[in-house]
């Protein structure tokens, strides 16, 4: 038995929104400036099934998550596929 498929990459984004809750689009442009302020490749390529955005940072496919983080706040987190 393996435990690969339960350790998987994840990127904590840096949000600072305005208390709400981010778009998807307010997702992709954290993505896509975390990125290129680290120096990494960020091609959005669509959709999952829930609705959020995905793209390949650095040739690795990731999902960009946007979750309810600690005490109200508001978190994107990128996980890889």
């Amino acid at each position: 038995m393996s435990l690969h498929g339960l350790f998987k990459k994840s990127i904590n984004i840096p949000y600072d929104g305005d208390g709400g809750y981010p778009t998807a689009a307010q997702a992709r442009e954290a993505a896509a400036a975390w990125c290129a302020h680290e120096g990494f490749s960020c091609t959005f390529t669509g959709t999952d099934a829930d609705g959020n955005p995905t793209a390949e940072i650095d040739g690795v496919p990731h999902a960009i998550l946007r979750r309810i983080g600690n005490r109200g706040s508001y978190d994107i987190t990128c996980r890889e596929l």
